[in-house]
């Protein structure tokens, strides 16, 4: 029977993940940084562990999600939510036999940096909505003079709506 290392597992993307894994017959093994998770408390969890923040401490990230793998027997790795950033950019330290099934970080990061999105899609042709790439927060208010409001304001790097600074209609609300 194959072995699967899932991450995040507070998270309930990593609870879907391992659920339906484990509702095809595969042994899943849920990690979180924070110790007890929805995965790793889960019935369909074969073993849980935790390990460092990736973003704190990558190098001890990594030696961790390692040794589950060898503890738990594991031949696929699947790193889930922001971690599948860390899991694709030092993907060379983990065993070379652990399966990441992971885009190339270069591509992931243009999925994941919203101004190389929209760069990428003016690029290849794609119609975008006026957009505004701001440099900092101290350029927003000069560059809103060129802006078509109303206008949404959003961190470049983020996802869902934690990334999200706030709708404005008018100049004098940026």
């Amino acid at each position: 029977m194959n072995t699967v290392i899932v991450t995040y597992g507070w998270c309930r993307v990593s609870y879907a993940v391992l659920r339906c894994l484990a509702e095809h017959g595969l042994k899943v093994v849920a990690g979180s940084p924070i110790g007890a998770s929805m995965a790793g408390s889960s019935k369909f969890a074969a073993g849980r562990f935790s390990y460092p923040s990736p973003y704190v401490n990558p190098e001890g990230f990594v030696e961790a999600v390692s040794a589950a793998a060898r503890k738990f027997g594991a031949s696929v790795y699947i790193p889930v939510h922001e971690e599948v950033l860390v899991a694709a950019r030092l993907k060379d330290r983990f065993p070379k036999d652990l399966i990441i099934p992971v885009a190339p970080y270069e591509t992931l990061m243009t999925a994941y940096d919203k101004e190389l999105t929209m760069r990428a899609a003016t690029a290849a042709g794609v119609s975008i909505p006026q957009t505004l790439f701001v440099p900092s927060l101290n350029d927003l208010p000069s560059l809103a003079q060129e802006a078509i409001f109303p206008v949404m304001v959003k961190l470049r790097k983020s996802n869902s709506a934690k990334g999200e600074i706030g709708r404005a209609s008018c100049r004098e609300r940026v």
